[in-house]
């Protein structure tokens, strides 16, 4: 009788996790105010990126477009296109 092999927990619990999410609504955060955990719950963007964006954040005052993240390490076009889907800058605060 052949066995069956075991998938590891770690593995079905991200699968669980994208069964759950598909489809779902991002919910997008404002650039100018995400805490650093808020930045690191995006996908693909860990604890470096997340601590480089609140440092940039903070020496420039706040962030006045988008295109800002461009000016920090790690960050070009592509992956500023995959952060445009959760990210947002309210404006109307400044």
């Amino acid at each position: 009788m052949a066995s069956v092999p075991r998938i590891p927990l770690i593995i079905t619990a991200i699968i669980l996790s994208l069964v759950i999410t598909a489809g779902r609504p991002v919910k997008r955060i404002d650039l100018n105010h995400a805490t650093r955990i808020d930045l690191e719950a995006i996908p693909g963007i860990g604890p470096a990126i997340a601590g480089r964006i609140v440092l940039e954040r903070n020496r420039r005052g706040g962030f006045r477009s988008m295109n800002d993240l461009l000016k920090i390490r790690g960050i070009g076009r592509k992956t500023l296109d995959h952060l445009k889907r959760y990210l947002f800058i309210d404006d109307s605060a400044q």
